[in-house]
């Protein structure tokens, strides 16, 4: 299930990759970047593991690829509890179109001691064109590790969308999150563990229930004196933690500002309000045809509601 847009937040739920002027400003011709206590070394053939991640029950990576560059690979690994689990994992170019799709019921052989951690399934996804791509996994059951690797070091961001944020196996102790425009606040619940939250002017945030944005389009740093521990629920607005805040600013929490303002999270919405308006003024006020371009946009926008939500 997505959280890209609750409540508060007016969006009419998704993803919006957005396009990255240049990447060469984030990894340069094969040098180091460094950002905060993390230092990415961009190898143009080292792959990167990163995770593994714990969805529950949806994890999200974002990755920012400049073209040219193999495929990522999932790797599926059994969780803590013996029982198996059901996957839906989906990529997204850098135009929010599908580029891959697999429904998955891993663990199902029958073993006397199903052991934590033994390797379930891997799969390729394909890392398309130059811009945000994303790759998302779904765990029916919440019982699966998912490790992501990449071909080399790219920058990236990983939100764990309605469900339970939570800890990987080297992350950094200081991630980023990008404060989209239109966004009001976020609430952070459930956390375990230390957690401090400070705004773009160093100006310490609470770290717990309702979070009030003072300035958007803005970075937010979230220390995490534990960073092997520790969790938390957040909604408001899209979540998206990264390791550099050039990686935050490049996915800009995967949103659409359109041209009058209005913020949308799939870029489906933004090419349906496009189209919309197109049709729109074609035919004079009062005519059928405007009626039905009407309702044929809502109809539209009303489905990927509901795709968002499954």
């Amino acid at each position: 299930m997505d959280s890209l847009g609750r409540r508060e937040f007016i969006t009419a739920l998704g993803l919006g990759a957005v396009a990255v002027p240049s990447l060469n400003s984030l990894v340069a011709n094969g040098n180091a970047i460094q950002g905060g206590d993390v230092k990415i070394e961009a190898s143009l053939s080292k792959e990167v593991v990163l995770g593994p991640f714990a969805p529950q029950p949806a994890f999200t990576m974002y990755v920012v690829s400049d073209g040219g560059v193999g495929p990522a690979k999932v790797t599926i690994r059994r969780g803590v509890r013996p029982e198996r689990d059901r996957l839906m994992i989906r990529a997204f170019d850098q135009e929010e179109r599908l580029s891959f799709w697999k429904y998955a019921e891993v663990g199902t052989a029958q073993r006397e001691k199903p052991a934590p951690g033994e390797l379930l399934a891997e799969f390729e996804v394909p890392l398309v064109g130059n811009g945000v791509n994303q790759i998302r996994v779904t765990a029916g059951e919440c019982n699966s590790l998912v490790a992501i690797t990449l071909p080399r070091a790219m920058p990236y961001g990983v939100s764990f969308q309605n469900g339970t944020f939570s800890a990987w196996k080297g992350q950094p102790g200081e991630l980023y999150a990008y404060v989209p425009p239109r966004a009001e606040e976020l609430h952070v619940s459930g956390i375990k563990g230390p957690l401090r939250v400070v705004d773009e002017g160093g100006v310490e945030l609470p770290s717990t229930g309702k979070i009030v944005v003072g300035k958007t389009k803005s970075i937010w740093k979230f220390i995490f004196p534990d960073p092997k521990k520790w969790s938390f629920s957040a909604y408001g607005f899209p979540l998206i933690l990264c390791p550099t805040p050039d990686a935050a600013r490049a996915i800009q929490a995967s949103v659409e500002e359109l041209s009058d303002g209005t913020v949308v999270c799939h870029k489906s919405c933004a090419r349906t309000r496009s189209s919309g308006r197109i049709l729109w003024s074609m035919w004079p006020s009062g005519s059928s045809k405007r009626r039905n371009v009407m309702d044929c946009t809502w109809t539209s926008w009303a489905l990927t509601r509901l795709r968002c939500a499954v």
